[in-house]
């Protein structure tokens, strides 16, 4: 069209899409996929241009599978300390 003809760099798309680098270490992270999927995260490390065996980013999670549950004092020791344990991933 005339329109595109007098200006073409406004219908011009760039090449390549360089994306922000979001995923920092420290940050709060909710998994999406997988066995882990829901649970809250925090980012360990991160390969923002991937690795050798992976080629893609992506990064290192540490976070919580189980957390603790209530414990009253009418509780014996065992069943205490039972429910005290949490189970990382």
């Amino acid at each position: 069209s005339k329109a595109r003809a007098a200006h073409p760099q406004l219908y011009t798309l760039p090449l390549t899409v360089i994306m922000g680098k979001f995923l920092k270490t420290g940050k709060v992270v909710v998994i999406l996929a997988g066995r882990y999927a829901g649970r809250k995260a925090v980012i360990v490390k991160t390969f923002d241009d991937g690795n050798s065996a992976r080629k893609f980013g992506h990064c290192v999670v540490a976070g919580i599978d189980r957390y603790p549950l209530k414990v009253t004092r009418s509780m014996s020791k065992a069943r205490a300390a039972k429910r005290n344990g949490l189970k990382p991933f």
